[in-house]
């Protein structure tokens, strides 16, 4: 799943991996046609999880979403 703000394009979509759901989230910027330029953030993986739900909330909040 993701977001677009202003020039940005934020991909909080979760790593689903053996059971478990890892948070995390990618921040690309986009050009004027809409785009994508470059990845210039990188979260990691923030967490393991059991659902995809709380893994996806989680990469929000590092992207600052909530």
């Amino acid at each position: 799943m993701h977001f677009d703000y202003k020039q940005f394009r934020i991909d909080v979509t979760p790593l689903a991996f053996h059971g478990h759901y890892f948070a995390r989230a990618i921040v690309y910027q986009c050009g004027s046609d809409g785009e994508l330029k470059e990845e210039i953030r990188w979260s990691g993986d923030t967490g393991k999880y059991s659902n995809g739900k709380t893994a996806m909330e989680v990469a929000r909040q590092w992207a600052g979403l909530d």
